[in-house]
């Protein structure tokens, strides 16, 4: 039996603004990139992408919550 695509599908990394703050030990993410196309995807497949997630501020960095696009 021949597999049919399903759909074409984007993965992106949402990075909500912070409000502005004049402490300088705040956490303060860094992400190269937001986005990662996966092209055709066929149904039951299983699609993986690492998103590299870095701090650079000085106080921890918190993530509570990760999700699919």
């Amino acid at each position: 039996s021949q597999e049919k695509p399903t759909t074409s599908k984007t993965i992106a990394v949402e990075k909500k603004q912070q409000p502005k703050a004049s402490d300088e030990n705040l956490p303060e993410i860094f992400l190269e990139t937001t986005e990662h196309d996966a092209g055709i995807v066929y149904q039951g497949a299983v699609v993986t992408h690492p998103f590299i997630v870095k701090n650079k501020g000085k106080g921890d960095l918190l993530i509570k919550k990760v999700r699919p696009g």
